[in-house]
């Protein structure tokens, strides 16, 4: 399945692109003003779709004032605890979407 090319986070419509960043250090960068969602191209498989999930909590986070700046590692933990809900559940992600 292709990755979709826009995600929409609250009121935001993030644009999602795959791409060459400054550096391979970053799987991935969010402008949370813009909901712009730059991936690395050399980012595959697992470690892609947990980037995704990553660089969208920093949307959720951007779009919601309650919640204080979230630290790197707290996302990591949101983001690979919700890749692995989605991927382990199919049956709540239909009951979610009815």
């Amino acid at each position: 399945m292709v990755m979709p090319q826009e995600v929409r986070v609250g009121q935001i419509d993030a644009k999602i692109k795959i791409t060459t960043l400054d550096t391979d250090d970053n799987y991935g960068v969010t402008n949370k003003e813009t909901g712009e969602i730059r991936i690395n191209k050399n980012t595959k498989g697992d470690m892609l779709k947990i980037t995704l999930l990553h660089e969208i909590v920093h949307i959720m986070e951007a779009n919601n004032s309650s919640i204080k700046e979230l630290s790197e590692v707290q996302v990591d933990h949101i983001a690979a605890n919700l890749y692995s809900l989605i991927r382990d559940n199919p049956r709540l992600m239909e009951y979610i979407r009815k």
